[in-house]
């Protein structure tokens, strides 16, 4: 009897301090991001042959995927596939990688490597830019990064396209003062110094062209 009673005291102290402990577990950690995948299976995709895939991410639920997919399906070439993985079609595909987040479109070499990617709308300027950066080092502008990227908590695109400092203006040319205006050890610029010899008044015993100085007669 008193082996049934320890047991059944050791058990409620063992209830009480579990519940304890759940109770004091910290809450799960907020989220700040979504997961881009890093490589990819090119034999989950079309075309796994091609040099270049373009994958695009997808939802018909999605009011900006369409958007998207009609930026996207232009590139479509003999070096470079296009394949739109719809969720609802593919769900295993958006599982196997982890995409919780459209519409995002992943640029993989041949090798599968996710090279670039854009999360959210992008526009063809921007999305063509990274590609043709990808192919051809150096194709893009000076002062670009190829593309840019959607901001993952706020969902507005970042540029990553700087544009090109501005050239630095030329020094102001100094003006020559009128002739006859400047003194030694005057700069030609100094205006109070033009005014000042304005001012002046003219010497009297100064002579000028065609006439005599006082004299007896």
């Amino acid at each position: 009897m008193d082996r049934l009673l320890v047991l059944v005291v050791v058990a409620a102290a063992a209830a009480t301090l579990a519940y304890l402990v759940q109770r004091r577990r910290p809450d799960a950690p907020i989220r700040t991001g979504w997961t881009v995948p890093e490589q990819l299976d090119r034999r989950d995709f079309a075309r796994p042959d091609a040099p270049w895939l373009v994958a695009v991410f997808t939802s018909a639920s999605c009011d900006s995927c369409a958007a998207v997919v009609d930026v996207a399906e232009p590139l479509a070439s003999a070096a470079v596939a296009v394949d739109v993985v719809e969720v609802d079609e593919r769900r295993e595909v958006h599982d196997r990688y982890a995409v919780d987040a459209v519409p995002m479109v992943l640029l993989v070499d041949t090798l599968g490597v996710v090279r670039d990617h854009h999360l959210g709308p992008v526009s063809a300027t921007h999305l063509w830019g990274s590609l043709a950066e990808l192919r051809q080092p150096g194709s893009t502008p000076d002062g670009c990064d190829a593309g840019h990227r959607a901001d993952p908590v706020s969902g507005r695109a970042t540029p990553r396209c700087r544009p090109p400092p501005r050239p630095a203006r030329p020094a102001p040319r100094a003006r020559a003062p009128p002739a006859g205006r400047r003194r030694p050890g005057v700069h030609p610029d100094s205006h109070a110094a033009q005014h000042r010899d304005q001012r002046r008044p003219p010497d009297r015993g100064a002579r000028h062209p065609g006439c005599r100085p006082p004299g007896p007669r």
